[in-house]
């Protein structure tokens, strides 16, 4: 096999060579993974990334009574119900919740105050995303992480009307099964405004959020999922050894 390191040996037919390695070259979109996108504080989107979302359905939480605790976040558009890791209390937005964000005035689900995380088992889905506000008033760090690998890091949320959105989408044939929830607050939490999808809409909506990427910087091998600068570099290096010394 040819090695870049064999240098003193020229491989026999120029063209043959940068054609096989380009076809070596995977020709996946760059940190193919799953996405984070920062939804901030506006109503959520009817799509996540490249793909279209339907929120739950707010009647069957709605119908639950205040104050009682609860596993079971009801109301997904696909089955089964999301679950929690541990007992969460409805409350709602001016009932036993102060605050929320973009006029919401609905159910929402409260730690209390159980030191998190928490994390949310969904139905397989290729996008969700979740509202996040916590309990004490100030700017809170939130993070919320995916089964999948896809990461929020820490994302400074104002728990004084500022219920930011999470979202997350998937770029290969990742299903994010279950989300998890850590907030930088003792006083624990609430989630509401739940959203999850399986059917692509093409271009991605809204903008993702930019988060580095383990693989980042490296040459793509069989398996992995980015293509990188230093790849192209490579094989433009090369080509130009190649017609120097072809021309000598």
């Amino acid at each position: 096999m040819w090695r870049l390191a064999n240098c003193g040996v020229r491989p026999p037919v120029g063209g043959t060579l940068l054609l096989v390695l380009a076809a070596t070259l995977p020709m996946n979109r760059a940190g193919a993974a799953v996405v984070f996108v920062n939804l901030g504080t506006a109503a959520p989107p009817s799509a996540v990334g490249t793909f279209a979302v339907t929120p739950y359905n707010l009647a069957p939480q709605t119908a639950l009574p205040n104050m009682t605790n609860t596993s079971v976040i009801p109301g997904s558009p696909l089955p089964p119900d999301t679950t929690t890791s541990f007992p969460v209390q409805k409350r709602t937005v001016g009932d036993g919740w102060a605050s929320w964000s973009h006029g919401y005035t609905g159910p929402v689900f409260y730690t209390v105050s159980i030191v998190p995380p928490l994390t949310l088992t969904i139905a397989p889905a290729k996008a969700f995303y979740v509202y996040v506000e916590p309990a004490a008033f100030g700017q809170i760090a939130v993070s919320v992480v995916t089964n999948a690998g896809g990461s929020s890091g820490p994302v400074l949320v104002d728990a004084s009307g500022g219920a930011t959105g999470f979202g997350f989408y998937t770029t290969a044939n990742e299903s994010i099964t279950s989300v998890t929830i850590d907030a930088d607050d003792p006083q624990g939490f609430a989630f509401a405004e739940l959203g999850l999808g399986l059917s692509g809409v093409g271009t991605p909506s809204p903008t993702p959020t930019p988060t580095p990427h383990s693989g980042d910087g490296g040459c793509s091998v069989p398996g992995s999922a980015s293509t990188s600068t230093a790849c192209l570099a490579l094989l433009g290096a090369i080509a130009l050894w190649w017609v120097r010394g072809w021309s000598n």
